[in-house]
């Protein structure tokens, strides 16, 4: 199949307009190259706020950018295999600057290139993917795999994001603008501090404090997290304090996957979305078996050897996955 896919089609794709043949066509590009689903869900994910926020100004600004890119595509750039920064504005200036060749390219905006007052941006991991990205405005985060943060607003201000997935923060002190992330209902809201952030889908949101202090919120209840404090934000809606230490939270960004009574199924996800290999169970009734232990993220096969010492279990790889199974004598 061509690597290159007009963008169009894209647009049909976006806008649901797209026919079954041509959803098809999508699909089969996606699996060609799976980095281009991230990229697809950041513009799914900007649009969709943008029709939330603006929903009069969606329709417009689609005939606009059919107008512009109609017909057209354009000649195909490298892609960078990590995620990285790339603007985010309205769906006609996001499609235009992502879609080349019907390859994704990320936009490094690092030190030398600021992010004008305002704009929005986003950076993207895919399984088996970590990155360390530098935020316009001087403070710093690592992206876990699965993971995406898009900027909401960086101004003179505030500085807010909207992550989905996990990633660290090493906040750039600023007296004058707050730094804000948002996680479904849970707001995270630093003045300058280290702290980790977990917003799988349907976990609760998790937050973990290295140093400094953070004042995690949902709607009108609020508390406030010190260095060493975890808190959450379940279904209940309310925040509160977890027990333990925080650094069971904060060990991945250490290269250590740690668990305390874990289910195994959710532990063999992790894996699966830290190493990007498939990991599943031969078994289901090893589903509910619980792990604790820490595992050092150097490889797959270490890890599963670990996890199969501690449960008693055994493992096989299969292609590229790996199958965990009832040991047999």
């Amino acid at each position: 199949m061509n690597d290159s896919i007009p963008n169009e089609l894209i647009d049909r794709w976006l806008s649901g307009e797209a026919t079954q043949a041509e959803r098809e066509r999508v699909d089969a590009w996606v699996a060609a190259e799976p980095s281009r689903a991230a990229m697809l869900a950041v513009l799914r994910s900007a649009l969709d706020r943008d029709s939330r926020e603006s929903p009069w100004e969606v329709d417009a600004a689609w005939q606009r950018v059919r107008e512009r890119i109609k017909g057209d595509t354009v000649t195909a750039a490298p892609v960078r295999e990590r995620g990285s920064w790339v603007p985010a504005l309205r769906r006609a200036a996001v499609l235009a600057a992502v879609l080349i060749g019907g390859l994704a390219v990320w936009r490094m905006v690092g030190a030398e290139r600021a992010v004008p007052a305002g704009a929005f941006a986003a950076v993207v991991t895919a399984a088996g993917q970590r990155d360390t990205v530098a935020l316009p405005e001087g403070s710093t985060v690592i992206l876990a795999p699965s993971s995406r943060l898009i900027a909401l607003a960086v101004d003179d201000t505030v500085r807010a994001f909207e992550l989905s997935g996990e990633a660290y923060f090493s906040v750039e002190p600023d007296a004058d603008r707050p730094f804000r992330v948002r996680s479904g209902e849970a707001t995270t809201e630093v003045l300058g501090t280290r702290f980790t952030v977990r917003a799988r889908d349907g976990a609760p949101v998790t937050v973990a404090v290295r140093d400094g202090r953070v004042s995690l919120s949902s709607g009108p209840s609020a508390i406030t997290l010190v260095a060493g404090q975890a808190g959450s934000v379940g279904e209940a809606g309310a925040p509160e304090l977890l027990e333990g230490d925080s650094e069971a939270w904060l060990a991945w960004v250490d290269g250590v996957l740690e668990f305390d009574g874990d289910r195994l199924v959710d532990v063999v996800a992790e894996l699966s979305r830290w190493f990007g290999r498939d990991v599943s169970l031969a078994d289901p009734s090893l589903a509910d078996r619980r792990v604790t232990g820490r595992f050092v993220t150097t490889t797959p096969e270490h890890a599963l050897d670990a996890l199969s010492i501690a449960l008693g279990v055994s493992w096989s790889a299969r292609d590229s996955a790996f199958v965990i199974g009832v040991r047999r004598n």
